[in-house]
């Protein structure tokens, strides 16, 4: 997990969770590219990836929902942010969000808990 978030071209800044309102909830996400290329690497442009997100049981057994939001191409140095929502479940869950490449693998993975804290 270590290495790949060091060798990941972007990674995720924050979650800012807001208030299930009408048994719905929504999450900003923002994140940024390595870069510029002379001070952080990997830097290269992003095209055809996309922020999956999913939202499972804590211990990993159910998924309540799920969805992509692709990214537009991004360069390096870019900083990007969007608003996911979704029907909140009744129960306890957690916020899996990945940066996935076009060719299905993910490039970083962070958990959150549904009050929008990182669990390590």
């Amino acid at each position: 997990e270590l290495l790949r978030e060091e060798y990941a071209p972007a990674l995720i800044d924050s979650v800012n969770l807001s208030p299930v309102s009408a048994g719905r909830q929504r999450a900003a996400v923002s994140l940024h590219t390595r870069g510029p290329i002379e001070a952080d690497l990997p830097a290269y442009t992003l095209r055809g990836y996309t922020l999956h997100w999913v939202l499972i049981s804590p211990d990993r057994r159910i998924k309540f929902s799920e969805g992509d939001v692709l990214l537009p191409v991004l360069v390096p140095g870019s900083v990007w942010s969007a608003e996911i929502e979704w029907a909140a479940p009744d129960e306890e869950y957690a916020l899996m969000l990945s940066i996935v490449r076009p060719t299905g693998s993910a490039v970083i993975e962070k958990l959150y808990n549904s009050s929008g804290e990182l669990i390590p």
